[in-house]
This record gives structure tokens, sequence and C-alpha cells, in this order.
């Protein structure tokens, strides 16, 4: 019989941080009811499809009655999850650190899922795939994307793998403005950054440091709201950024069988 935990308090001081994340995460993992949080995910779903009706024009909302159908229902379709994190006060972050100090859950997002065919192959993302839509179909929303970078995203969990990981994750601010090197993995204590259009993976301090800089990499504390929080029809331009900060502790909802 399945328990429902829900807000329960997670201590995570910084030395447990420091010396098992990777365990703290893949512990999450196996213990996260995944139907709980493709409930959530649909959820989001319907608000973002109910926002669309409302498109901004400069400070002046215009209202459509249209009927917009849902895009997808998650328990119907091939998904695989990918735990979402984010990094905390990276501001203080230089490269004689361990960025896995400044790794944590994304208490706002907490999985993100990959749309699959039986080929394992990606049609679409739910649940704030680049930090702000609740769900994105890479053909229709990734039309300024080149053939190349949507093949290479359809093939992003093919690919992943092929490296036999424990755990696959995502993270947002990792993205840059011509990548979508979001995702990661654990394998073992370590994680590995999967670059979508070299098809090849880099251990996370190692990519960092060579791929991102560190004034880049102190600023990955800086991640997009997903639209639906902010409050803000779909269309509008004023997309804010938040910088996140890592309490001692925080609250997060575990559903566990």
């Amino acid at each position: 019989m399945k328990q429902l935990l829900t807000s329960i308090l997670l201590v995570l001081p910084s030395v447990l941080f420091s010396q098992d994340i990777t365990g703290i995460l893949k512990n999450f993992y196996k213990n996260a009811d995944m139907n709980y949080y493709l409930d959530i995910a649909q959820n989001n779903l319907y608000r973002e499809r109910d926002s669309i009706k409302v498109w901004w024009y400069g400070n002046y909302p215009q209202v459509f009655d249209t009927y917009v159908p849902m895009p997808i229902n998650l328990k119907e379709t091939q998904t695989v999850p990918m735990l979402a994190v984010s990094f905390y006060n990276t501001e203080d972050f230089n490269f004689s650190k361990n960025i896995y100090d400044y790794i944590g859950i994304d208490s706002m997002t907490v999985f993100t899922f990959a749309c699959v065919r039986k080929n394992e192959k990606v049609f679409a993302f739910a649940n704030f795939f680049g930090g702000l839509y609740a769900y994105t179909d890479i053909d229709k929303n990734l039309s300024c994307f080149s053939k190349n970078k949507k093949n290479a995203l359809r093939n992003v969990i093919i690919e992943i793998n092929k490296y036999k990981p424990e755990l696959i994750l995502y993270c947002s601010s990792m993205e840059g403005f011509h990548d979508n090197n979001g995702f990661m993995f654990i394998k073992g204590d370590k994680i590995y950054v999967y670059r979508v259009i070299e098809s090849d993976v880099y251990e996370l301090n190692e990519y960092v440091k060579k791929f991102l800089g560190l004034e880049r990499t102190c600023k990955l504390d800086h991640q997009f709201i997903p639209a639906i929080y902010q409050n803000v029809c779909m269309g509008d331009t004023r997309i804010n950024r938040l910088k996140v900060s890592r309490p001692a502790a925080f609250a997060m909802r575990l559903r566990r069988v």
C-alpha cells in the first residue's frame, strides 16, 4: 500500500552535499513515486494550455475564446524521467572547489520528462525543458532549430543510455544560447555532462572549467522562473530569472511506495 509523505523536511547541510550528492540524488529518485510527479507535470500542462488563450501586446492582454487541445496525456505516453537539479550560491565558486558542493534538487520542477517513442527517440519534453514552458514539442516549439540540432535532441536519450547511467539529470541553467547541454547523468559517484551536438561527455568539474569559464559558472544559480509560476500569460516577453539560494534545509513533496 502506498503511503503519501507530503512536505517532508529534507535536511541537506552543505557538508552532506559535499560528501555524497550523487547518493542523495540516486536515493531521492529511487524513493519517488513517479505517478505523483507525472500528475504534477500534467497539471502544469493544463495550466499552460489555459494561459495560451491570453496573449500580451505591450501591457495589454488580448483574450481569445479558442479551444486549445491538450497536447499530450503523460500517463498514456512512454516517458523517461530526468531528475531536475539546480545550482546554489555559486557566486563564491572558483576552480579550486568542487562544483558538486553547489548542486541540489530543483524544487520548482523536481522532474522533467522526455516523451519518447518505442525506439526511444524523443519527440517532446514535459515540465520545463529550457526552464520556461510545461511542454516543448521538438518540431513545433523548436522551429528555429536546425535539422541537425533537432535530430540530436531526438537521439539524446539513446545516446546517454549508451553510457549505462544510473540516473539521468536535467538542469536548464546549464544550457547556453547555442547549445542544449543541460543533460547530465550519474555513474558511480561522478556526474557527467552530455554535449548534445557533439555526442560526447565530460565530467562536470572538467566541463565547467573547459567550456563555461569562471564568470558563467558563477552565474549558474540564476535560472528562469517557469512561466506558469510567474502569473503571466503565454506570449509575454517579460520573462524573469531567479537567483537561487539553498537554505540549510528545505521542504519537498515525496511519495514513496
